[in-house]
């Protein structure tokens, strides 16, 4: 595996990666009340043929899974890539009967499976699926394709980590032919499949959340995290805490020409003013990207700072997407 040329291809053409480890569909009446109380983010105004992501709280307000919500007409689908061990979807059936819900079917599917393609060229990967113009198909928004050689019908949605467009397919494939499908359409256009080690640098590079190690010992605000937690929601919801007033501390992206390790204190002058808090995978790129959790006020880009080696604060997005110039045509 050449991390670098994932990496590339991730930022500069296509890449492909497997998303959900576990997807489950939900119907009946009680749905919403159940994906309301589950959800971070409010999905009361989610109307059919919208998507979002969004944290998962446990009971204590720590971030246990990082979902996909895809809303249909009479079902939501819901895709997690946790481990099946791990995550809130092996625990829907007990959640739903403490909340007393009676009209709620939750079916696990392992029959369907899903990819991920994200890039500046992503648009051109699934563009020749959809029965319409590819650029009619909005952020948050999904559509049904075929599946050639098939009467089955995948969904594609418009959604990312990185920044870059992205979109999610979801079919009634095994997981290894639809990677292969996927896979052979991004590599007409110069793409191809990446390994995660890309895929985390390149969402922790765009602020995108990372459950490994991002939130360890530190609030869902501290983590600057509030955007997928339910920020500015007004009614209770699983995991919600009340407002933690003024921060003191939160995590600051800092880059570095040497290795860096989690834990590492950060110095300024002979002053401890923070720790390093997750190192992201280099993925063949010239320098460590990795995330400090820094008092303030050096909670701010443009500073140099010591950790054994010199580390520079940056702002996110630390990188210029080139899907921010490259029209969808």
């Amino acid at each position: 595996m050449n991390h670098a040329l994932d990496y590339h291809a991730i930022r500069s053409e296509a890449g492909v990666y497997a998303r959900g480890t576990r997807i489950v569909e939900l119907t009946g009446r009680d749905r919403q009340r159940l994906l309301e109380h589950v959800v971070a983010r409010s999905t009361e105004y989610s109307q059919p043929g919208t998507v979002l992501d969004s944290l998962v709280l446990d009971d204590d307000g720590r971030p246990i899974d990082l979902i996909l919500v895809v809303t249909d007409e009479h079902r939501v689908i819901l895709l997690s890539d946790e481990a099946p061990s791990a995550g809130v979807l092996g625990e829907l059936e007990s959640i739903a009967s403490d909340l007393g819900l009676q009209d709620v079917g939750i079916t696990h599917r392992p029959d369907l499976s899903a990819v991920a393609v994200e890039g500046p060229l992503a648009w051109k990967v699934v563009g020749p699926l959809l029965d319409e113009d590819v650029a009619g198909l909005l952020l948050g928004e999904w559509r049904t394709a075929a599946i050639p050689g098939s009467q089955a019908r995948a969904v594609i949605a418009r959604t990312g980590t990185t920044a870059e467009y992205g979109y999610v397919v979801v079919a009634e494939l095994a997981p290894e032919e639809l990677a292969s499908w996927i896979g052979g359409l991004a590599e007409a256009v110069g793409g191809r499949l990446v390994d995660q080690s890309a895929v985390v640098r390149a969402r922790m590079e765009v602020d995108h959340p990372l459950l490994a190690g991002q939130f360890d010992g530190i609030s869902v605000r501290e983590a600057g995290a509030g955007w997928l937690a339910g920020a500015g929601r007004s009614d209770s919801y699983r995991g919600r805490t009340d407002d933690e007033g003024e921060l003191s501390r939160r995590l600051t992206a800092v880059v570095s020409d040497d290795d860096l390790h989690p834990g590492g204190e950060v110095r300024a002058g002979d002053v401890v003013v923070g720790r390093i808090q997750v190192v992201a995978p280099r993925a063949g790129q010239a320098t460590v990207f990795a995330l400090a959790l820094l008092n303030r006020p050096f909670d701010v880009p443009g500073l140099v700072l010591d950790c054994g080696a010199e580390i520079r604060t940056v702002a996110r997005p630390a990188v210029e997407p080139q899907s921010w110039v490259t029209p969808i045509s």
